[in-house]
């Protein structure tokens, strides 16, 4: 079994609680599906690279660029939420980044698709 280090539980209390935060406070009808798919805290826990992925349907107009737009703007209320529910030495700065893996990966897949449908015409 792996063993994991005080830094890398941290890193995934801290996902869990903003996850928590960003659902209850970003609803799925506006905002669509906002999921932190990872946390990075920086050694002195002075800031955090907080990975997002937004999935939006055809009905919503708002971009990704918006949403992540408004998580900077609200990032006071949402590190204020945050201290409230996990005990940390600092308060990180969070900085809000795209995580287009899972867009890349079905794109990959696709194109494993298509290539094996055409080696099977042949």
């Amino acid at each position: 079994m792996k063993q994991y280090s005080r830094m890398d539980k941290l890193n995934r209390l801290v996902q869990t609680v903003l996850g928590e935060i960003i659902e209850g406070a970003y609803p799925y009808e506006r905002y669509g599906m906002i999921t932190i798919t990872e946390v990075e805290l920086s050694r002195d826990l002075r800031h955090a690279k907080v990975y997002i992925s937004v999935f939006l349907d055809k009905e919503h107009t708002v971009k990704e660029e918006e949403v992540i737009s408004v998580l900077e703007k609200d990032e006071y209320k949402i590190k204020k939420e945050l201290v409230s529910q996990v005990r940390m030495k600092y308060t990180p700065k969070l900085h809000f980044i795209p995580d287009h893996t899972q867009e890349k990966a079905d794109e990959i897949y696709r194109l494993l698709e298509k290539e094996s449908h055409d080696h099977q015409g042949e």
